[in-house]
Order: C-alpha cells, then structure tokens, then sequence
C-alpha cells in the first residue's frame, strides 16, 4: 500500500549534538556494493550525504539489503553545525 512506502524519519537531540534516522521498507541495495563502484558510476545521492555529512563534522551510515529496505543514520555534533 502507499503507506508502506512512506519512509519514517526519527530526530532525536541531545547534549552533544543530533542524530537523525531515516528509514524506509523499499527494495534495499548492498551499501559495499555501491560504494565500491567506480566515481562515475556511484550514485550521486548516497555520495552528496556522505560529504554533506563531513562538511559539518558529522557521521553518515547506511544499512541496506535487497528486500529488506534501507536505515540512513546521520550524527552531528553541536560544534559541527
């Protein structure tokens, strides 16, 4: 159904800084796949969080498996922001 397909975000604060989670139910990939490829051949997306994420310090992980969906974590650090 079309609900299922709506991705749940999670935003939690604390001291030290923000972590967000981003998760969805959808086809999944394999992240070490992916982020083996060659540059030209990387998704741009999953590649653009990842410096995006750096420029303010913070940590990026994704967790994914065909079939299964996929979890997106992002930690920042107050000072990073």
């Amino acid at each position: 159904s079309l609900h299922d397909a709506l991705p749940i975000f999670r935003l939690h604060t604390h001291p030290l800084g923000v972590h967000l989670e981003v998760e969805d139910d959808g086809v999944g990939f394999l992240p070490d796949f992916v982020h083996s490829l060659t540059p030209a051949r990387r998704h741009m997306g999953l590649e653009a969080m990842r410096i995006h994420a750096a420029e303010v310090s913070g940590h990026l992980s994704i967790e994914s498996n065909p079939g299964k969906g996929t979890l997106v974590k992002l930690d920042v650090p107050l000072d990073g922001v």
